[in-house]
C-alpha cells in the first residue's frame, strides 16, 4: 500500500479510492536516479506515463546549436508522459513510478473525472510551456532572472524581520539552464542586486530586502 498512499498524496489521485488505484496501478515499476542523472530520453518510455513519487526532475529540450531550454520542473506528485520530445534529469536525488499508460487509462475510463483533472495538469504544463516561449522570445537575461526570482519568491518565499527568505533549490549553474543564459551572468546579476542593497545572499538562500524593487524592473 506504500505505493498507492504516494499516489493519494498528488492532488490528481487524491480522492480515488485506494482499491480502485491498486487494481489498476499494481503493475508499476519504480527506479531511483541520482542528482544529474538523466531520466529519459526523448520517446524512450513512450507506453509509460512518469509519476515522480519523491524528488525534483528538470524536463527540457535541445536546440539544434546544442542550447537547453527547460519546459517544465517536475516536483513530487507531478506526472509527465513519455512521448514527448522531451528530456528528464534529475536535479536530485528522485524516485519515478512508471505507470503503463494501458493500466492509466483503464483507470481514467472507470474514474471520468481523472480526465478533467488530468487536462487542468496539460493546461498548467502548457501554459508554462507560452511562459518560457515567451520569456525568451521577448525578455532579454536580466529581464528573465528577474522573473525567476520573484516567481520562486511568490512560490516558496517566508516573510521575516528582513523581508522574505527564498529558498532557491539551485545553484547558479542550474539556475543559468533554467532561464537560458551563462553562470557568470546569473552571479553578476544576484552580486549586482546584493550591492544595490535589494538582496542579501547566503548559498542557496536568499533575502529580498525590496520585492518592490526587483518588480519595478520587470
Amino acid at each position: 500500500m506504500r505505493r498507492i498512499a504516494e499516489f493519494q498524496d498528488s492532488p490528481l489521485f487524491a480522492e480515488i479510492d485506494g482499491n480502485k488505484l491498486e487494481s489498476h496501478l499494481i503493475n508499476c515499476s519504480r527506479k531511483t536516479f541520482r542528482k544529474r542523472e538523466t531520466v529519459f530520453h526523448p520517446g524512450e518510455h513512450n507506453q509509460f506515463i512518469y509519476f515522480l513519487a519523491r524528488g525534483r526532475m528538470r524536463v527540457y529540450v535541445i536546440h539544434p546549436d546544442g542550447q537547453e531550454f527547460t519546459v517544465t520542473v517536475l516536483e513530487q506528485g507531478d506526472v509527465f508522459s513519455g512521448h514527448t520530445r522531451t528530456f528528464g534529469k534529475a536535479l536530485e536525488e528522485c524516485e519515478v513510478i512508471f505507470v503503463p499508460i494501458q493500466s492509466f487509462r483503464s483507470l481514467v475510463l472507470e474514474v471520468p473525472a481523472l480526465s478533467f483533472r488530468l487536462a487542468g495538469v496539460l493546461g498548467d504544463s502548457l501554459k508554462n510551456t507560452f511562459n518560457i516561449i515567451e520569456k525568451l522570445a521577448f525578455k532579454d537575461v536580466s529581464e528573465r532572472l528577474r522573473q525567476f526570482l520573484i516567481e520562486t519568491a511568490e512560490q516558496r518565499g517566508n516573510q521575516i524581520a528582513e523581508g522574505v527568505s527564498v529558498d532557491l533549490g539551485f545553484n547558479y549553474q542550474e539556475i543559468a539552464t533554467l532561464v537560458g543564459c551563462s553562470r557568470q551572468t546569473v552571479s553578476a546579476f544576484f552580486n549586482g542586486l546584493q550591492k544595490q542593497g535589494i538582496i542579501q545572499i547566503d548559498k542557496k538562500i536568499v533575502i529580498l530586502k525590496d520585492l518592490a524593487g526587483v518588480k519595478r524592473n520587470i
